[in-house]
């Protein structure tokens, strides 16, 4: 098999999995493009390392890129269509940028001020502009989720919104609480006038689709309204850190009612997307300083059932 076919045909096998994998397509057609349609069986380690390395690459971009060969090679591997391979991850990107955590009273200037602060030149509504923030602290999506949202993909009912899977995102169907259904259905009931089920659930005030640069633009005057200052590490509070903020606080909250976080990181990890189950542990860095001896308690390295053998556990995350 050349190696172009056998990217298409696991580029088509990653959609039927549901995800859109658009960027996974462009890098696999890159490595392509890099070593010529070669049979499969003769891709070696050197190709790979010398095309996820590229010196034009950013480090975080050539790890992005090896994960992506990886899974490729990992693919045929299996199905022995191809001779293990020996790869060498790139080295992990150092980056001081941390997080701005959002403290509460945060949070609730920033969707007032959303709301209240509209001007004439504003691409979309007040309204719209603070659903979209509630809807990313609240539920962790990412800022491309929230606005390829449609209207059919909340379903007010069951209390549960439809995510698609965007990049390496799994698609997903998220519970959520009477208070957040109450504001969807506020904001549904406010803009059915113009608007059919298939719309998009947030646009603009011409109808189209809000862009990440008209949201970030926005969010800039917001942060400047509400007297949002940069954290004593000289971080500046960015849109994305409501996703980071989403989950600092569950955990926190987690912490100070006892509860067992072997079994909730993993549905955490689930909930947000995270291929991996135990990837949501990378916020627990970020929880407060006063909570780090219960995180101890609550989470031992030894003695502690583990969460893939619980089976109401095992049973929730198979319903996401």
């Amino acid at each position: 098999m050349k190696l172009f076919e056998a990217v298409e045909r696991y580029v088509t096998r990653r959609r039927v999995e549901g995800l859109q994998f658009m960027s996974g397509q462009a890098v696999l057609r890159a490595l392509c493009k890099h070593c010529g349609n070669i049979d499969l069986g003769d891709l070696s380690s050197s190709q790979i390392a010398k095309f996820t390395s590229a010196s034009r690459f950013a480090p975080k971009t050539s790890g992005s890129k090896f994960s992506i060969v990886k899974g490729f090679v990992d693919f045929y591997v299996i199905r022995h269509q191809m001779s293990q391979l020996v790869l060498e991850k790139p080295p992990r990107p150092r980056s001081d940028r941390q997080p701005f955590i959002y403290a509460c009273n945060q949070i609730r200037t920033l969707l007032h001020q959303a709301e209240n602060a509209v001007r004439r030149r504003d691409m979309f509504g007040g309204e719209t502009f603070r659903m979209i923030l509630l809807l990313l602290y609240a539920t962790g999506i990412t800022h491309e989720e929230v606005l390829v949202l449609r209207r059919s993909s909340v379903d007010l009912a069951k209390r549960r919104i439809n995510v698609d899977g965007i990049s390496t995102r799994q698609p997903r169907s998220l519970p959520i609480g009477l208070e957040l259904r109450r504001e969807l259905t506020k904001y549904m009931n406010s803009t059915r006038k113009l608007s059919r089920r298939e719309d998009l659930l947030f646009r603009r005030n011409n109808g189209q689709p809000i862009q990440y640069s008209n949201l970030t633009a926005r969010f800039a005057v917001l942060r400047k309204d509400a007297n949002l200052m940069p954290s004593a590490q000289c971080q500046v509070p960015r849109i994305l850190d409501l996703r980071f903020t989403f989950a600092v606080h569950r955990l926190t909250q987690w912490i100070r009612t006892g509860k067992n976080l072997n079994d909730l990181i993993p549905a955490l990890s689930t909930y947000m997307g995270y291929s991996t189950l135990t990837r949501a542990e990378q916020f627990l860095a970020f929880v407060p300083e006063r909570f780090k001896e219960d995180l101890k308690k609550l989470s031992p390295a030894k003695g502690r059932r583990r969460w893939c053998e619980n089976v109401q556990l095992m049973n929730f995350l198979a319903s996401l």
